[in-house]
């Protein structure tokens, strides 16, 4: 055996150049076994870059070696006992009959990893029986506790063999005993063991069997330095004495790898002054945020890839929910793969409740969740408020009165509709209140996977979406896995069955996975070990979470553990465990080459103090810095905190919230002394002039007021690309607006509060559901038979299923105030859709497309200029072919349409209309636009303002020609100041606008361009 060790970054270079240089005969064929996929992947992508290619190289790891060997032996083996629920019922079984302990989920998962760390060191009954009569073990109580496990690990091993299945050690131990001259091994002519640091005895004894008959090359990741303590006894007790050949590869001396070694030495070593940074936040969320901005710096400032930066953890649970927005948001490339409970998705959650009704007695607020959903196949929306208005609260007897209840209303046909939608209910709840008991009594469990099976069937709707099937076919796997149950034990008892069934589900996960092929890596450090980056940055660097706390196991004690160890087992105790999490850091750190940034919470998102990491005051001090004053110690403060980051790593949103919290809107003493309605008159000048700082003259317009000259980029833009209903608007209102946001490119500014959500998330939130409301209503043809009652009824499920009680953590919110939110969009759509719904049927409309893209060349007074966007829903009339295009907007406008088009430059009606009109949309041939409506969202009253057809044809030409005279400054490169508060109020651009400066203003208002826009009023 040739021995090869040093750091995972020498280890890797030797490793391609062995690679490159001996394996000359592409035909020749090498086996890696190395310890996980992504070490795999990161592996081949480096043998590809250096050779061009990977030709007849095989991966694998562990178990699928192990596998392969098995595949190719004569006897073979038997199917591996799976590592599921199947395992923890044979473990329940017998507890049941053999253990004094209670049969709880807890102790069936501590017995399962018990068992599972003692056969992966081949530790069998006899071993154990020989350690209880050991005089190390004096307590009879002791003994007592021991001997009782050692029946159950006994009886687990009996149980599984009679089952038919191999269990890991019988699977490892066959592969072991196959190695000499199995015709798998020699396909290969190298043989590599790669980056592994500690095997099993399973492990380890099929690696000895192999390096005993083959010709193997063993790179093995150790260092003779205290961060390698974890290493050392395998190493040099386990490894070393099989190698006839030994090189202790070149030392890698970055700075990173030779911290990653000191800082675990005595705390007098000299500064290594590695090049880290060191942050300070406030949450779980300012943590993602700063990484975010770090890795934008190290981009954009240091010109690092995004594929050769990592982004570390030890466990990345706390962060998977903040990752992939905030990184989306900064448009960062991630990979990442994240597991999240399956109950939280809610098709999942739907089945479960569905499956647990029973047991809850058809409990009200249940059964109105699972039959009112709009997975449920017979349900109908408007049952929940029936359900919930009815007394009810559960019990087959309650639910057989609910269609005889008073009903306050003096309307037969809302008595009548009441009746049938309350016999409808009833009916399904005994259809249910049938099935259940098959679910719940003694039986095959194969015949009761059956009976879920159908039972899901018979009440979930069939045009479900396709990541809704992929999470039913994860719930009849899980159906299937308690089927087999009857390996172990025929029938289930009365209850058993769902029991098992409902907990699978609960500890169920399903990934949410991102790939790029630039992306940069986020993993926890261990899936990233052995892997290596030019930059990384740190999450989590706080005591608790890096190193991590090993938990005592209450089963196999430590005690007995450290007795297993001195007879020669390869069994871990809890002390090498914190041993192991300093050889972790230290492979994570030194697969760094360049730059790292650390991150530490001061306070956590309660405000309570958090401590930083013990590995991080080292790695402070070995870079001669002080944690009470890192690098970067971001506020809690908003604006304060947006202002320490450079502002060009600020995305859009916090661009323009920066410009919005930091910079005040004009004065209103500027506003009072600049009236554009006054400027006609002497009153302006005279205002002016009276204060002394105002009274400033100088010419005509020039590059500060917003004069750029022709062949300009802005007016080529709009010549190629054409102009939206909103930089229209910017044109109109304020042209220097429309130049700084097509320069900056930034959006309207977020609210960065806790207590209040983003006016654009609120209106993508409001889009959402009246989306999936209309889109419903009109597939199942329910549009001209809806009364306003039932269509807030239908409408209320669609709300649910997207405020969903979790939902808070999206935006930022506290979660009581995303609770007030909630109920306020729900009353206030339901409110809209109750008043729109008759507008439709009285119309005979159709809402027919949603968020739809509109492309046209419209001609102003003999000016061409394409216009596009996007309009929130056009209404057809499928007879007529008359359309209304409808635009949500948060209130009501409360002027004239008119004065809200020339005056407050809303667009949309008249440009939607004209859109339609001259399109050449397949989708839209033959319609006409014959009305635009905004509907009001948060309206109490009529929600919808109306533009007719007929009116703009009315202002037609004044309104081209206001059009046509705003393109011609623009292509002349004439972009005025423009100030106006409500307008102002609200522009992200307060910071760099000279609205402020007076002569700047002056000039602005007195050019002759000025004056004219403003004789383009409204008509009377």
């Amino acid at each position: 055996m040739r021995l090869f060790t040093g750091s995972f970054r020498a280890l890797e270079e030797h490793f391609i150049n062995f690679i490159s240089k001996e394996k000359q005969n592409p035909l020749d064929r090498a086996l890696v076994v190395l310890p996980s996929a992504r070490l795999q992947n990161s592996l081949s992508k480096a043998l590809a870059r250096k050779s061009g290619f990977i030709s007849a190289v095989d991966f694998a790891d562990f178990q699928n070696l192990a596998a392969s060997l098995n595949a190719y032996s004569p006897d073979k083996a038997n199917a591996l006992l799976p590592a599921n629920a199947l395992q923890d019922f044979i473990i329940k079984d017998i507890l049941n009959q053999y253990s004094s302990l209670p049969v709880s989920r807890g102790y069936r998962t501590l017995f399962k990893s018990a068992f599972r760390d003692l056969i992966a060191a081949e530790i069998t009954v006899k071993d154990l029986l020989l350690l209880m009569e050991s005089d190390e073990i004096p307590s009879q109580e002791q003994k007592k506790q021991l001997s009782e496990f050692i029946v159950c690990y006994d009886q687990y091993l009996r149980q599984i063999r009679k089952d038919g299945f191999d269990s890991y050690g019988d699977f490892f131990k066959k592969a072991a005993g196959t190695v000499k001259n199995n015709a798998y091994l020699k396909k290969f002519k190298y043989i590599i063991f790669y980056g592994f640091y500690d095997l099993t005895a399973l492990q380890y004894n099929v690696f000895k069997e192999i390096a005993a008959d083959f010709e193997v090359s063993v790179y093995f990741p150790y260092l003779d330095t205290p961060a390698y303590s974890f290493v050392k006894n395998f190493y040099e007790g386990s490894i070393l004495p099989l190698a006839q050949y030994k090189e202790a590869l070149p030392p890698d001396n970055s700075p990173f790898r030779q911290a990653a070694c000191d800082i675990f030495l005595p705390s007098d070593n000299e500064a290594l002054n590695p090049d880290i940074r060191i942050i300070g936040v406030s949450g779980v969320r300012d943590e993602v945020n700063a990484a975010a901005k770090e890795i934008l710096t190290l981009k954009e400032k240091h010109h690092i890839a995004f594929g050769e930066i990592a982004l570390f953890a030890r466990t990345m649970d706390p962060y998977k929910y903040d990752i992939p927005a905030i990184f989306a948001r900064n448009k960062i490339p991630v990979n990442y793969s994240f597991e999240f409970p399956l109950l939280s998705h809610p098709f999942a959650a739907y089945i479960y409740n569905l499956l647990n009704l029973g047991r809850n007695d058809f409990y009200s607020a249940d059964a109105a969740a699972v039959v009112a959903s709009p997975y449920f196949k017979e349900g109908r929306r408007e049952w929940r408020d029936i359900i919930r208005n009815s007394g009810i609260t559960g019990g087959l007897s309650q639910w057989s009165g609910l269609a005889n209840l008073y009903i306050n209303s003096k309307n037969e046909e809302e008595k009548r509709l009441y009746r049938a939608n309350a016999a409808q209910i009833t009916q399904t709840i005994q259809a249910l209140a049938n099935f259940y008991p098959t679910l719940e009594e003694a039986g095959d469990f194969e015949f009761l996977a059956e009976k879920a099976n159908s039972f899901i069937e018979a009440f979930t709707r069939e045009d479900i979406e396709d990541y809704e099937r992929n999470i039913l076919e994860k719930i009849r796997k899980i159906i299937r896995q308690t089927a087999s149950f009857s390996q172990v034990r025929r029938r289930a008892q009365k209850g058993e069955f769902l029991d098992e069934l409902l907990w699978a589900m609960k500890e169920e996960t399903f990934a949410k996975t991102s790939e790029y092929s630039d992306g940069v890596q986020a993993a926890d450090i261990m899936a990233l070990r052995g892997q290596h980056f030019k930059a990384a940055v740190f999450l989590g660097m706080n005591e608790g979470l890096l190193p991590a706390t090993p938990a005592p196991d209450p089963i196999l004690k430590e005690e007995y553990r450290t007795l297993l160890q001195k007879v020669g087992f390869l069994i871990h105790n809890q002390n090498e465990r914190y041993f192991e999490e300093k050889l972790l850091f230290s492979l994570a750190l030194s697969s760094v080459a360049e730059k790292c940034s650390f991150i530490f919470e001061r306070s956590g998102d309660d405000g309570k103090t958090k401590i930083p990491s013990l590995y991080l005051s080292r790695l402070a001090q070995s870079a001669g810095k002080n944690l009470k004053s890192p690098d970067l110690s971001l506020s809690r403060r908003e604006s304060e905190k947006l202002a320490q980051w450079p502002f060009e790593l600020l995305n859009q949103e916090e661009a323009a919230s920066l410009a919005a919290l930091k910079f005040p809107a004009a004065k209103q003493a500027l506003y009072t002394a600049f009236n554009p309605e006054e400027l006609p008159d002497t009153l302006l000048e005279n205002q002016l002039e009276k204060a002394p700082f105002l009274a400033f003259k100088s010419p005509g317009l020039n590059a500060y007021d917003g004069v750029i000259g022709h062949s300009n980029a802005l007016a080529e833009k709009i010549n190629i690309k054409g102009l939206s209903p909103s930089n229209l608007r910017a044109l109109w209102l304020c042209p220097a607006s429309y130049m700084f946001k097509n320069i900056i490119r930034s959006n309207e500014p977020p609210e960065y509060d806790r207590a209040k959500i983003p006016a654009n998330a609120k209106g993508t939130l409001h889009h959402e559901i009246l989306q999936k409301f209309y889109i419903y209503v009109t597939k199942n043809k329910l549009l001209d038979k809806l009364f306003t009652g039932a269509a807030g009824d239908i409408f209320e499920e669609f709300s649910n299923s997207s405020l969903t009680a979790e939902r808070y953590k999206e935006y930022g919110l506290y979660p009581l105030v995303w609770k007030d939110l909630c109920k306020d969009i729900k009353k206030n759509l339901r409110h809209l859709i109750e008043a729109d719904l008759p507008v439709l049927q009285q119309n005979n409309l159709t809402p027919s497309f949603f968020e739809y893209h509109l492309e046209a060349e419209a001609d102003f007074d003999g000016v061409k200029l394409k216009l596009h966007g996007e309009t929130d829903r056009i209404d057809i009339n499928k007879e007529t072919l008359f359309c209304r295009v409808v635009d949500y907007k948060s209130g009501k406008e409360d002027s004239s349409m008119l004065k809200a088009i020339f005056e407050k430059g809303i667009l949309q009606p008249p440009l939607y209309m004209l859109m339609i009109n001259e399109s050449k949309d397949k989708n839209l041939q033959g319609c006409k636009a014959q009305s635009a409506s905004l509907l009001a969202v948060e309206e109490e009253g009529n929600p919808e303002k109306s533009f007719s057809l007929s009116e703009y044809e009315a202002v037609r030409e004044p309104f081209e020609r206001a059009v046509k005279y705003r393109l011609d400054l623009a292509r002349e490169g004439v972009f005025l100041i423009t100030p106006c508060e409500d307008t102002c109020k609200y522009c992200a651009f307060a910071d760099i606008c000279r609205k402020d400066h007076v002569p700047s203003l002056r000039r602005a208002a007195l050019s002759a361009q000025a004056v004219k826009l403003r004789s383009f009023n409204a008509p009377k």
